[in-house]
This record gives structure tokens, C-alpha cells and sequence, in this order.
């Protein structure tokens, strides 16, 4: 009888399989630790073995994404070598002196070696982020006998992505999640702290289509709390309340176990999954027993018990999602604030958009706090051009960013959270009096709100918005207004313009004219009144043919951005008339786009055309810095603010391309100014009343 239970049992799973079995497959924690020499290394090797040990003895599976430094490192790949069959080796493609170097190109140094333009791909041209990846990834296949499938870095291009992925079948890649210009890089606008299939054009907006996907799952470095890393409850940075850095706040290990909860469970979504890790530069003591390291490990291994949370590296959780998943699955967050306020967050993305909302029930609110929709033909800023900035702005265009403009939330009041429920493909929120949103992958609509939401609601170019009595349905724009090739204008070339300028030219034009005009009038007294028309016709097209003929002969065509255009599309929004420019062309500057960029060549009737603002030219108090270029106000500082206030503009509008940028001389509060946007090609500085 004992044989028979036995027999019967070992049966069970086969045919009724457990509802854990099912749990163990979708829910995910990937372990993931960088590796990188810098001035905390004191002894790498050491470093990396104390490290792999805390892994091994918890019997984990990990992810170590090398440096070029560090593999090439003496006996550090010797370490590496012994790691087990669960540990997953890729490479962290951060660029340094020594592998721009041994690559064969020039390395751009700066006063620090993790700036933008020094450290990540896009601070190098296309032609050097081939010859960087091929020359690292071949080195890799050299010392360890295959090419690796993940890698990763706080920000890797769409182009670059795919070319590894076409090259050398990479599958796996580590970003830095969403963070707003913390440590010099801002990353603004993916799914919140979610995988997602990169679009071939933009790294940070999900592929709605299997054509202009990257097969890359995307895997975020330092999830934050979807409150309060969004907005900060204090005067800290909001990005500290995440995986990585919640001891500095400082908060406990149980902050960090609520983190882990509440993204690798999949609740009511597909699959849940949080990335862990520590990077691999800090002194050897860092990763000994009962340190920090060691603690990450223990509560991941305490949920994943608890849980029934797989813990995986990136190639196995990367796999898992190519297998289930064509285009990233919509993904809803539902939150109470983990520092213990009677508040829900809840975020809800989509391929085509993300949504941020903050219910408080103690105040009776309704926040929308981010609202963006990702669209395909949106081009990142770096993907042609270099970035020689310092800092990195990879922003996607919002229609709601209450972090970047804290001054105008979008709230409703007098309303109650009730609860989310899910039904087959969207998602239900309920509120008192009848109200509910749905959400769905392509739209949203709110239901019994009244006409106050609709008051409420920004109009949009990327949003297409039906109001109906007690109905708001919005349909997130799959299209950026303008294709990636961005907004282009035909105009007079510099040197005609210049010509135009010189005394010679306005004579020559002047005595044309008045030739014309002569003859008009002689026509008109000469000629019968029947016939005059004829005559005056035919003077008109003679001198319009040739002026038409040398106007497209000295003409070219200029090239505006999609981002600096997104900077317009917001500056329109804004209240206020008047908006200060740079009257200056930059002559010597170099493009990497095919036409050359309008700001720059001192073109500017379209930022007039997309603000719909009155552009007020100007000399002498904007400054603009180009290598061997730069040029300086002379104004001191009591003239440059007394003469921003004679100009009686509400806003100042710089811009940026590659080695280019423009600059306000002085501080903002010695000026009276404060900077509210602020992307990859350009800025908006609000002139305070």
C-alpha cells in the first residue's frame, strides 16, 4: 500500500502540476555584479575571488560583466576561469584610457574618468564604437574561448546594441535604471524598473513591433521605489531610496527585502523580476562574511525561498523571456509607500506608454505624476552625433514630468482609492463615486470623472484625446510628430547671407529695384490700358526667375533635432511671450548629421514656428564654447543682470551639438533665472518675475 501511495504521488506533478512550479518560472531575481578597476581596487584579484566565494557557498547563479581592464588584469581572468557553470561572463563596456588605447582609438579625457564623453560608447564616433566593441569582444574570445553573450554599462546606444547583437549574438544587457541627473548622467523615461526589448532606435523606449525590436532584454541596475524614488520625500536625491543605495539614507535591510518583494513577485502580471548585485571595485574586506555583499545575498536567497523566486544570472533570465515573450508584455505596479504613508503608487507601462500615479487617501488625492508615450521613430540624441558633454540627458519626451516640473501637477481632489483589479489584457483602478480607470496597452480611458479631469488634462501632440460627458479616452502617439531624421529647413546658405549683408550687395539690390520700378511705371504710360497687364507680367517674371534661380542656388538645407524640437513642443506649453536666443553662427563647427544643424548655423525662425514664442536676438549676453571657439559676455555681473531685465524676456534658449553648447555667464540667482528643461541638444532657463 506504502508503494502504491508512493507510485501515486510521484504521479501528481506530471498531471496537476503544482501552482508552485509555475511560481518558481516567472518570478526572478538576476544577480548581476560589474567589474572594474578604479582607485577603491587595491587588490582586484582578491577583490573578485572574496566575491565569486559568496556566490559559490550560497550555491548562486550570477552575472560578472568584466571591464577590458580587468580581464586583461594579471591573474584575474585566472579567477574567473575557475567560477562553476551557474556564473554567466560578460563584458562592461565602459571605455578607459588603457582599452581606448590598446583599441587603436582616441580617448576622450576629461578631469574625471566617469564622464559621459569619456566613459560610455556614445562619447565616440560610430566608426570608433565598432573598432571599441570588435577589438574588446575578439580580446574576450582570446582569453576565455567563446564570445559573451551579455554585457552591459549604465548606458550602451541603440547602435551599438545592434551591431553586438548582429556581430556577436549578444542577448542580455545591464542599464542603469531611471534616474533624473544623479552622478552626471540622466536616464529618464524607460519602463519603470521593468525588462523591456529595446526599440533599434531609441535603447530606452520598448519595441512595439518584432521590426524595430532589438532581441536585447534590457535588465535595469538599482530598481528604485516607485514613490519615492520618483519624488523624493526629503531634501535627499530621489534615486537613494533603491536596491543600491538605501544604506546611505540610511534605511535597513528590510527596506531592500520590500524592494525585492515588490518586484520580482509577479502579482497580477506575467512575470516579476528585480536585478541585485554590487559592483566589484571596492576593497577586498568589502565582500568578506557578514559584510554588505553578503547581506544582499542572504535576503535574496530568504525571499527566493520564502517566495518561490528563481535566482538567475542574465543569460538564463534572458532566455527564459525570449522564449515567453515576442514584444514585452504590458506590466502594472501597485505599491503602498514603503516608508509606511497611507499612499498607493502605481505604474502602469505599456510598449506604447508609461503612466505614474499617486493616491493618497489621508489628503484625498489623485496625482498623475509621469506620463509619456514611447514612440517607435524616436531617434536617440547620440545615436549619429558624438556626445561631448560632460554630463548625459537621455530624456524621452513627456506630456506629465512632475519631477522635472515640480510647479505643475496634474491632481484631482476629493477622491478615494478603492482598489485594481485585472481583466484579461487591461487593468481596472477604482475610485469612490462610480469612477474607475482602465488601462490598456494602446489607450486609457477614465470613466465618471466629470468635465473637471478633462480641464486638466494637457492638450498634447502625443496625445490624441476623445471628451465625451463623463468619458476621457486617450490614445498615446506611436509617432513622434517629426521622423528621426527631425525637422528639416531650406534656407539661404551663410555665405549668401553674408554677401547679402555688405553694402555692395544692397546697392546692386537697391538699383534693381528701382529699375524695376521704372520700368513698371513706363509701361504704364506707354501702353495701351488693355495690353498693360501683359508687359508688367512678363517684367515680373524676368526678375522673379533669376532671383528664384540663385535664392535655390545658394541655398541648403538645415537640420533640427527631434529632442531639441521635444524642448520646443514644452517651451510652447509654458506661459510667458518672449524668449532670448543667440544671434551667432558657429562656423567651424564639425556635424555628424547629414545637414547641418540650424541653432548652429544661426538659423532660427523654426523655434518661432514650434514655441509659437517671440524670439528676441541677442549678442552679448549668451556665451557659446566650441573646441578653439569659445566666446565670453562682457558684461559684468550687475550689467548682465540689469541687461536681461531691460530685454523683458520670460525665457533664455540654449543649445547644444556635440563639442558645441551655449551657456549663461554667471550663476542663476546672481542672473535671477532658473533652469526648468534641460535634454542632450538643448535647455529653457525661466526668467524669474
Amino acid at each position: 500500500m506504502n508503494w502504491l501511495l508512493i507510485i501515486l504521488l510521484s504521479l501528481v506533478p506530471i498531471f496537476f502540476p503544482f501552482s508552485v512550479s509555475a511560481e518558481e518560472q516567472n518570478q526572478f531575481i538576476t544577480l548581476i555584479n560589474p567589474i572594474r578597476i578604479s582607485r577603491y581596487s587595491s587588490d582586484p584579484v582578491k577583490s573578485l575571488t572574496n566575491q565569486y566565494s559568496l556566490v559559490k557557498t550560497n550555491e548562486l547563479s550570477a552575472s560578472w560583466l568584466l571591464t577590458y581592464d580587468t580581464f586583461t588584469y594579471p591573474n584575474l581572468s585566472s579567477v574567473v576561469k575557475t567560477f562553476d557553470n551557474n556564473q554567466d561572463i560578460g563584458i562592461l563596456l565602459e571605455v578607459t584610457e588603457n582599452s581606448a588605447k590598446a583599441a587603436g582609438i582616441n580617448y576622450n579625457k576629461t578631469d574625471s574618468w566617469h564622464r559621459s564623453t569619456s566613459v560610455f560608447l556614445t562619447g565616440y564616433s560610430q566608426a570608433d564604437r565598432i573598432k571599441f566593441i570588435d577589438f574588446v569582444f575578439n580580446k574576450f574570445k582570446a582569453e576565455f574561448g567563446y564570445y559573451p553573450t551579455s554585457v552591459g554599462a549604465w548606458w550602451i546606444d541603440s547602435f551599438s546594441l545592434d551591431l553586438m547583437q548582429k556581430s556577436y549574438g549578444v542577448n542580455a544587457n545591464l542599464v542603469v535604471a531611471d534616474q533624473l541627473e544623479t552622478d552626471g548622467y540622466t536616464i529618464w523615461g524607460q519602463p519603470w524598473e521593468i525588462p523591456y526589448y529595446p526599440s533599434k532606435n531609441h535603447a530606452a523606449i520598448p519595441a512595439q513591433t518584432k521590426a524595430d525590436k532589438l532581441a536585447i532584454v534590457n535588465m535595469q541596475w538599482a530598481p528604485r521605489d516607485p514613490l519615492n524614488g520618483y519624488l523624493s520625500p526629503n531634501n535627499l536625491r530621489a534615486s537613494l531610496y533603491s536596491t543600491q543605495d538605501y544604506p546611505t539614507i540610511p534605511l535597513s535591510d528590510d527596506y531592500l527585502e520590500k524592494l525585492i518583494n515588490l518586484y520580482a513577485k509577479k502579482n497580477t502580471n506575467s512575470f516579476g523580476q528585480i536585478t541585485l548585485g554590487l559592483e566589484g571595485d571596492f576593497p577586498p574586506d568589502s565582500y568578506l562574511p557578514g559584510g554588505q555583499y553578503e547581506e544582499y545575498l542572504l535576503i535574496a536567497k530568504k525571499v527566493s525561498d520564502q517566495q518561490n523566486i528563481k535566482i538567475t544570472n542574465m543569460q538564463q533570465f534572458s532566455q527564459w523571456y525570449q522564449q515567453n515573450f515576442s514584444i514585452s508584455p504590458a506590466h502594472l505596479i501597485q505599491s503602498d509607500d514603503l516608508l509606511g504613508k497611507n499612499i498607493q503608487s502605481i505604474w502602469y507601462q505599456s510598449p506604447r506608454y508609461r503612466i505614474g500615479l499617486v493616491a493618497d487617501n489621508s489628503l484625498r488625492t489623485l496625482r498623475v505624476v509621469d506620463f509619456r508615450s514611447y514612440q517607435n521613430n524616436f531617434q536617440e540624441p547620440f545615436f549619429l552625433s558624438t556626445n561631448k558633454q560632460l554630463d548625459l540627458y537621455i530624456k524621452l519626451p513627456s506630456v506629465i514630468d512632475l519631477a522635472s516640473f515640480p510647479t505643475n501637477p496634474v491632481e484631482l481632489k476629493n477622491i478615494d482609492f478603492k482598489k485594481i483589479e485585472k481583466n484579461e489584457d487591461s487593468y481596472l483602478i477604482f475610485f469612490d463615486d462610480e469612477k474607475f480607470i482602465k488601462l490598456e496597452t494602446d489607450k486609457l480611458t477614465l470613466e465618471n470623472f466629470g468635465r473637471e479631469l478633462q480641464a486638466i488634462i494637457p492638450e498634447s501632440p502625443y496625445l490624441k484625446i476623445t471628451k465625451e460627458v463623463d468619458r476621457l479616452i486617450i490614445e498615446p502617439s506611436a509617432k513622434f510628430p517629426y521622423d528621426k531624421e527631425g525637422l528639416i529647413i531650406k534656407e539661404l546658405n551663410i555665405e549668401s547671407i553674408h554677401f547679402l549683408k555688405q553694402k555692395k550687395a544692397i546697392a546692386v539690390m537697391s538699383l534693381t529695384s528701382i529699375l524695376i520700378i521704372i520700368l513698371v511705371f513706363s509701361v504704364l504710360k506707354i501702353a495701351p490700358k488693355k495690353i498693360r497687364l501683359i508687359p508688367i507680367i512678363f517684367l515680373i517674371m524676368a526678375a522673379y526667375i533669376p532671383i528664384q534661380n540663385w535664392y535655390s542656388t545658394n541655398s541648403e538645407n538645415y537640420f533640427v533635432s527631434q529632442a531639441e524640437i521635444d524642448s520646443l513642443i514644452t517651451l510652447k506649453q509654458l506661459q510667458g511671450k518672449r524668449v532670448l536666443v543667440l544671434d551667432k553662427a558657429c562656423l567651424q563647427c564639425n556635424f555628424k548629421t547629414q545637414n547641418k544643424v540650424a541653432s548652429l548655423s544661426n538659423r532660427h525662425g523654426y523655434i518661432n514656428k514650434i514655441s509659437n514664442k517671440e524670439i528676441v536676438l541677442d549678442k552679448k549676453l549668451i556665451e557659446s564654447h566650441a573646441i578653439g571657439l569659445d566666446s565670453f559676455t562682457q558684461l559684468e555681473k550687475e550689467q548682465a543682470k540689469k541687461y536681461l531685465k531691460d530685454l523683458k524676456v520670460d525665457y533664455i534658449y540654449l543649445t547644444k551639438h556635440e563639442e558645441y553648447y551655449e551657456k549663461l555667464p554667471y550663476s542663476p540667482g546672481d542672473l535671477n533665472v532658473e533652469r526648468i528643461l534641460i535634454n542632450a541638444d538643448a535647455e529653457i532657463w525661466q526668467v524669474k518675475k
